[in-house]
């Protein structure tokens, strides 16, 4: 099914896969922007272990020094691996933005001519939503996802029994949220259909105010 979703996404008739697949190289920058970030989320684990197995027996008070600003200048460079991230995701935004309004202005519109009384502008706000997803934690979550594993191995080494209780809580996480996501996607789907209709009947109902005014039908 993954498989066939993804050939769907990035078929040559499909629009918005091609215009992503112009970002494949910049895609790759960010998971190596978060990569990075995720490998140095680690050091406040390892400056604790320093600090208790070098700096509290010698009590050498410039190691631990060293050892904090080492530690600071590592959340001093996540941090701008951050900002850089958010900051190339937003410039994709908008040229996704710019790639592809024009085409969904024109469908919109000649949709509009076939079908008079839709919300045209429905189409519009489908591509907003669209581009804000690309620079939204969502995205930011699928880069960081799989390192999950790393760090389940990671507290598995420090301590067995602490590891396993990590996966527990992983795995009633994981299930919580195939649950919620089965229960939810239908009562959602139908939620926003009745937006949208909805939208679409208030903004037709507007266009012809002056009609409703002198038949007194508001």
């Amino acid at each position: 099914a993954h498989k066939q979703m993804k050939s769907k996404l990035f078929d040559k008739k499909n629009e918005i896969g091609q215009v992503l697949l112009m970002f494949k190289s910049t895609f790759w920058t960010v998971g190596t922007f978060s990569a990075i970030s995720n490998l140095l989320m680690l050091v406040p684990s390892l400056y604790m272990l320093q600090v208790y197995d070098r700096v509290l027996q010698s009590r050498n008070e410039i190691t631990l020094l060293m050892l904090t600003l080492l530690m600071l200048g590592a959340y001093l460079l996540v941090a701008g691996l951050e900002l850089t991230r958010s900051f190339v995701l937003v410039r994709v935004g908008a040229k996704l933005d710019m790639q592809l309004n024009k085409r969904v202005y024109s469908a919109a519109f000649e949709q509009n001519l076939k079908s008079a009384g839709g919300n045209a502008g429905q189409a519009l706000t489908d591509l907003t939503t669209l581009r804000q997803f690309l620079t939204g934690n969502a995205l930011f979550a699928f880069f960081d996802a799989p390192w999950f594993p790393i760090y389940l191995i990671v507290i598995l080494l420090f301590e067995p029994e602490l590891g396993l209780f990590a996966l527990g809580g992983t795995i009633v996480l994981i299930i919580l949220a195939v649950i919620n996501d089965r229960v939810t996607r239908q009562p959602l789907k139908d939620a926003n259909t009745m937006a949208i209709a909805s939208s679409a009947l208030a903004t037709n109902n507007l266009r012809n105010a002056e009609a409703i005014e002198a038949m007194g039908m508001l």
